[in-house]
């Protein structure tokens, strides 16, 4: 479907500035050129911006112009997803990994981690299971901050952490690259400077259509209370990308870290 050229004039307007925006806005600019009048409503005007492919769906409400992301970022954790299958066919378990983010690092790092979610239960015997088949990893289960940077650190590391409901409800194995972007705010202090962090985080959003509904409910939901939750919210609020809950818990953030570098 070629786009008129009223409806590249409100994408190019809504877009301006940002990568990023709540389809509310489109009956803003729409009205005020009355394109909105043709289309019905501002959503039957945003599935046609769809179709056309001026835009495309960042999740329930939002819109992005990014490029749908080609990235493969699950491949990393495909044999690790499905040795979790195989082990513990019953047992809801997430993973991710630092190997997924490689093309974002500036250079590659010394040290890789592996994260795996799954039931308190279990965490000893996955334990087991990871040492046998992959013996030279160091595997470490549910490490404080003070813990983790006494341990020994291989070139390869798994960490395993308790699952939450939040991570039942993601679909496959693999954590989405929104939950790893949140979940890294509160490791990345641990196994990464910050301006790694920072690359990651902009790499991802400006480069990627990520979900923005899903990955400001997972910020509101886990409330990791880090700087680098501030330098993931800095980013998604640059590209227009925020809501109520989010934006307050940035301010409690900001009161307690006080103003970044």
């Amino acid at each position: 479907m070629r786009p008129s050229k009223d409806l590249e004039s409100v994408v190019k307007n809504a877009f301006k500035e940002r990568h990023y925006v709540p389809n509310i806005v489109f009956r803003t600019f729409a009205e005020k050129n009355g394109t909105l009048l043709s289309y019905g409503s501002s959503r039957n005007l945003v599935s046609t911006l769809w179709r056309t492919g001026l835009m495309r769906s960042a999740g329930r409400g939002w819109s992005t112009i990014c490029e749908k992301s080609k990235f493969d970022y699950v491949s990393p954790v495909n044999t690790l997803s499905a040795k979790l299958s195989e082990w513990f066919p019953y047992a809801e378990s997430k993973c991710w990994s630092t190997h997924q983010l490689v093309d974002f690092f500036h250079h590659l790092p010394g040290m890789f981690y592996t994260y795996v979610y799954i039931d308190r239960s279990v965490m000893e015997q996955l334990r087991d299971r990871l040492e046998a088949t992959w013996p030279k990893s160091r595997v470490i289960v549910n490490p404080s901050a003070a813990s983790f940077l006494s341990e020994r650190k291989t070139a390869e590391n798994f960490i395993i952490r308790p699952i939450t409901r939040d991570d039942e409800n993601e679909s496959g194995k693999a954590l989405s690259l929104e939950g790893i972007l949140v979940d890294l705010a509160s490791e990345a202090e641990l196994i990464i400077d910050e301006w790694d962090y920072k690359e990651i985080v902009r790499g991802a959003i400006q480069g990627f259509s990520i979900n923005a509904q899903s990955i400001l409910r997972r910020i509101s939901r886990r409330r990791f209370a880090s700087r680098n939750t501030i330098i993931l919210c800095d980013a998604l609020f640059a590209e227009g990308i925020e809501n109520d809950a989010v934006k307050k818990f940035y301010r409690q953030l900001k009161k307690k870290f006080g103003s970044l570098p």
